[in-house]
């Protein structure tokens, strides 16, 4: 393991991998629909009286929630879309299996929050989900991936693949193999530091006991037998010599 994530972390350096890069475009875009939705919905409690008569079909009043439910239903079913093809275009492995799971349970999830919002929120929400659908679409086009040198997404054997494992044992061997990391990184920033400080300096003494803990009964200081000592020569290089 430690040899594997040693040449996963030399090989995202080599080619500039940011693990967090992809979360820029989603943190950037959440501040601006949350302040559509709040705009929104203040709009709607007001009211606004160009929203009370801006619907169509059966909602005609925007300030009001759809009594048949059919937006958020719709909603839902467009986000769930989204979700799914975006999960389809990213990593394919076991160890994510779970986390996709996660997403395709989170719009059901949502609806009971969101089932009773204002019409006008709903409206910009089955937008924004149409938009994104359309995007991901094109995305998924082979000449438009060309175009733009998208990386075709490589398919791996699935009877080379790792079996899958349950949440719980995928999650803990995750958190085990980042500590792992962790206790590498550590080791090597320990090895770094020792480095450098060879490299200004003379190397420290090391001692095998500490050397500020002042001997007393519990610690007796370490005395040599006086039957097994020898008379120290005056030239004890010559003790070496045959």
């Amino acid at each position: 393991f430690y040899k594997a994530s040693s040449e996963m972390t030399l090989y995202q350096k080599k080619h500039d991998v940011k693990l967090f890069r992809p979360l820029i475009l989603p943190l950037t875009q959440a501040p601006i629909f949350i302040s559509f939705f709040i705009a929104l919905r203040e709009m709607a409690n007001l009211p606004v009286p160009s929203l009370q008569t801006g619907g169509l079909w059966w909602f005609q009043d925007l300030t009001l929630s759809d009594p048949t439910y059919v937006l958020p239903l719709v909603v839902t079913a467009t986000m769930w879309g989204v979700l799914e093809l975006g999960a389809e275009t990213g990593m394919q492995s076991s160890d994510v299996q779970w986390m996709r799971n996660v997403i395709r349970l989170m719009p059901l999830a949502v609806l009971p929050i969101t089932i009773h919002f204002p019409s006008a929120v709903f409206m910009y929400w089955l937008s924004s989900n149409m938009f994104s659908l359309g995007q991901v679409a094109c995305l998924r086009i082979p000449a438009v991936r060309t175009v733009l040198k998208i990386p075709q997404r490589v398919v791996h054997d699935s009877d080379k693949l790792l079996p899958r494992e349950g949440f719980f044992k995928s999650f803990k061997r995750g958190w085990k193999n980042a500590e792992m990391a962790h206790q590498l990184q550590e080791r090597e920033r320990r090895m770094q530091n020792h480095l450098e400080l060879a490299a200004r300096g003379p190397l420290r003494q090391t001692f095998t006991h500490n050397p500020l803990l002042q001997p007393g009964k519990n610690h007796p200081p370490n005395t040599p037998n006086s039957s097994s000592t020898k008379p120290k020569s005056k030239q004890p290089w010559r003790d070496t010599l045959g």
